[in-house]
């Protein structure tokens, strides 16, 4: 069975929050785990390996390169679990310019971590 675009999107989105919980548990400036080889997700019993958190930390850090604003809603909303309002607040931006970043951040790290989606 083929995934749709939204299976995608949510996939993607699901992977960014056990992504958040596997970076923020080091002390490394990427904020990498020190030991650990997996994170849960309350409410999931699936876990993230390292190997498919680093992948995703690779597609978080290019969208330093492509947009800051991406990569820090990213951080504050996945790593540091901050709600879009505070995020406005914090980067003294507007609310629908942080959901639009999130969301087009979120397109981002997608294509990259799904390079061959037919």
């Amino acid at each position: 069975m083929q995934l749709s675009e939204i299976d995608y999107l949510k996939e993607t989105e699901y992977l960014l929050k056990m992504w958040g919980q596997w970076s923020s548990k080091g002390v490394s400036p990427n904020s990498y785990p020190s030991s650990s080889t997996f994170a849960r997700v309350p409410g999931r019993s699936e876990i993230i390996s390292d190997d498919k958190a680093l992948e995703i930390d690779q597609a978080v850090l290019f969208l330093e390169t492509v947009d800051i604003v991406y990569y820090e809603v990213v951080i504050l909303r996945y790593q540091k679990r901050m709600h879009i309002i505070s995020i406005a607040s914090d980067l003294r931006i507007s609310y629908d310019r942080v959901k639009r970043a999130r969301s087009e951040a979120v397109c981002i790290v997608m294509g990259r971590i799904y390079k061959n989606i037919n």
